[in-house]
């Protein structure tokens, strides 16, 4: 019975190392990726969220100009993420970042071509400032 309860004890304490190694060794995006499919492990998912966050909202700032409608294409782009999860891991080439960019980007593109065929301008003049400031700020991180 003693040696059962070491080897338990063993095992755990050595289980229980591999668990902290996992938590301080980033995983790559493919990792967290797989671990949100197979392991449905929302801190995965949250952490690719963490990641790719700014560059999604200032592509969705860029295109659409408004802080607002930014923001809903962000969450659009996320949850595009989260359905097609399993296709984008059989199928990607590219970096996971990039294929964010290019959905984020095209979500844009779409909700700005909806505002013009509503017969809304795409910046007003409140945005315009804003708008403005966030081009400067793309025209020197480039």
């Amino acid at each position: 019975m003693a040696v059962l309860l070491d080897d338990q004890l063993e095992n755990a304490s050595h289980s229980h190392v591999e668990d902290e190694a996992a938590r301080i060794t980033p995983a790559t995006d493919s990792e967290l990726l797989s671990q949100f499919i197979h392991e449905r492990r929302q801190e995965a998912f949250t952490e690719l969220v963490d990641r790719h966050a700014a560059m999604v909202l200032a592509v969705c700032q860029r295109v659409l100009c408004d802080r607002h409608e930014a923001e809903d294409v962000f969450q659009a782009t996320f949850l595009i993420l989260a359905k097609r999860a399993r296709q984008i891991q059989r199928r990607r080439r590219a970096s996971l970042a990039a294929w964010l960019h290019k959905v984020a980007y095209r979500a844009a593109l779409r909700a700005a071509q909806a505002k013009h065929r509503k017969g809304k301008p795409l910046v007003d003049d409140a945005q315009s400032a804003e708008c403005e400031q966030w081009l400067n700020i793309a025209q020197t991180e480039e």
